[in-house]
């Protein structure tokens, strides 16, 4: 009983002092942390003349301030009996203007294609538009060895 009088009454001090000095509490100065983003993504490959459809998804999570992420990924598109897999993770960045949210990442891993079986690299980049605090939609681009256009939703966690 004794320590919660002693913690109530630290408590009630230090927010009296902190009002007499026209600060706010630490609570109110402390910005949200950033979120984890999901992305699922239907998934248009060319290559060469054939259109490969397919899916990508991919992950990002903040490590270094409000803007560097590490990044995990992976797409499958198929068709005309072709088929092209990759999977991999790396760095990458997101910046939220407020309204849009950029996104970039290069992704190093395994690739499977008729042509590549081994290390490859994904290169991507897109927008994420709000539809809410957690929903957005998504629309972007990649690149390794062809241009896959994606387009697709994402999800903060």
């Amino acid at each position: 009983m004794r320590t919660r009088t002693i913690t109530a009454t630290v408590l009630a001090v230090a927010v009296i002092a902190l009002s007499a000095l026209g600060a706010a509490p630490a609570a109110a100065q402390t910005p949200d942390p950033p979120d984890p983003v999901l992305g699922l993504q239907y998934d248009l490959m060319n290559a060469g003349s054939v259109k490969l459809h397919g899916g990508a998804v991919d992950y990002d999570t903040p490590i270094l301030g409000d803007h560097v992420r590490l990044a995990a990924g992976g797409a499958f598109v198929t068709g005309n009996s072709l088929d092209h897999l990759f999977a991999g993770a790396g760095p990458g960045i997101r910046y939220d203007t407020g309204g849009l949210q950029f996104y970039a990442h290069a992704l190093f891993g395994y690739r499977r294609d008729q042509v590549t079986k081994g290390f490859d690299a994904r290169f991507g980049a897109g927008i994420d538009y709000p539809l809410g605090r957690s929903r957005s939609f998504r629309a972007g681009a990649a690149y390794s060895g062809d241009v896959h256009l994606t387009a697709g939703m994402s999800f903060r966690f």
